[in-house]
């Protein structure tokens, strides 16, 4: 590589680094995420009595939910909590079902308003207007719940396809192993969808899908990892609060969900840098 190149390449790194640096500087990110999170934990249950009431129309079996949630949550959180996610997902009834299902839309709906004006500040665009807002939103919710069901579907319904043909076309069990054993995968590739469909519908700008990749890699890749590494922080800090595990284990939750919305701000800044560094400043939907 010739000295102009290299020279070229550090002008571009530094370049890149400033546009960043003010994308990251005029998000907010540090304030919206919190009452992302704060809207996040309140629509957590609600949101679990839904699908817990929706999966036995579809005849999923709700507990092929639990290893996703469980790969996706700290280990101690979920230590503490999976035994009521188990309970909410697994009883069904129709009167809480209309009742979690109001609620849910209302705090997910003000939590995707606060992650929409938190990334609309970082794309440097104008907010969309209320009713617009609030729609989408909803819309958003949807789509989130699609998700989850159609990662269900393929697991519950996969796995009890492949034992009743195995006998038949003599299916080998290594494959069956292999096919219970996908779910960093699975849940890899749900993530990186719902991440997508974040960056897409969200924000009030004109992105093409392969502006919104290296965003939704990150917080893919930010979310996986912070199930692992603030587990470690989860167990040392429940171990200070045995006393109170479960007001210790619910400040855990905050901050977990709390440093999440963090990670989704951060992949919106990240996009909006891209596209400005390749393609000049955004322009927001008319």
């Amino acid at each position: 590589m010739s000295k102009k190149e290299v020279g070229n390449n550090q002008k571009n790194f530094k370049r890149f680094f400033n546009i960043l640096k003010e994308r990251v500087k005029i998000s907010e990110f540090t304030t919206y995420s919190i009452v992302v999170a704060y809207y996040l934990l309140l629509s957590l249950f609600p949101l679990l009595i839904t699908v817990g009431n929706i999966l036995p129309f579809l005849s999923i079996d709700p507990n092929s939910i639990l290893p996703y949630i469980q790969e996706i949550m700290p280990s101690t959180i979920y230590q503490f909590l999976g035994p009521a996610i188990e309970d909410l997902l697994t009883q069904s009834s129709g009167g809480l079902l209309s009742i979690s299902a109001i609620t849910t839309i209302w705090s997910a709906s003000k939590s995707i308003n606060a992650l929409q004006k938190a990334m609309n500040k970082s794309l440097g665009v104008e907010q969309r207007a209320g009713v617009v807002a609030r729609i989408l939103s909803v819309l958003v919710l949807i789509l989130f719940l699609f998700v989850m069901v159609a990662l269900s579907l393929i697991i519950g319904a996969g796995q009890v396809l492949l034992d009743a043909i195995q006998p038949i076309f003599q299916i080998p069990e290594s494959f069956v192993n292999i096919f219970q054993t996908v779910k960093w995968p699975l849940t890899f590739v749900a993530l990186f969808v719902l991440m997508a469909i974040i960056y897409w519908m969200i924000p009030n700008a004109k992105m093409k899908i392969r502006s919104i990749l290296p965003g939704s890699v990150f917080a893919t890749v930010g979310w996986l990892l912070l199930s692992q590494v603030f587990g470690l922080y989860a167990r040392y800090f429940a171990t200070t609060v045995s006393g109170y595990q479960i007001i210790g284990s619910f400040v855990v939750l905050m901050l977990w969900l709390n440093f999440a919305a963090m990670i989704i701000i951060l992949g919106s800044v990240l996009n909006a840098s891209m596209e400005e560094f390749y393609n000049g400043e955004l322009k927001g939907n008319s």
